[in-house]
């Protein structure tokens, strides 16, 4: 993005494939925390999903 980030179009373009990357990606590690009884792999998983949202607020301010 920030390769792209000169031509609006292109920023355009990218940002929205990095939208929907990140929301798959969010609801990917939404459904591996149901499908995961209790226990450390769902704790990691729900720190990997919390850590990635903060990135994703991180960049969405910066952009």
């Amino acid at each position: 993005m920030l390769l792209r980030g000169k031509d609006p179009a292109q920023l355009t373009r990218y940002w929205a494939a990095f939208e929907k990357q990140e929301k798959a990606i969010k609801d990917e590690a939404q459904k591996l925390m149901t499908a995961l009884p209790p226990g450390d792999g769902r704790e990691r998983v729900s720190q990997f999903a919390q850590a990635h949202e903060r990135m994703g607020a991180c960049l969405s301010q910066r952009v």
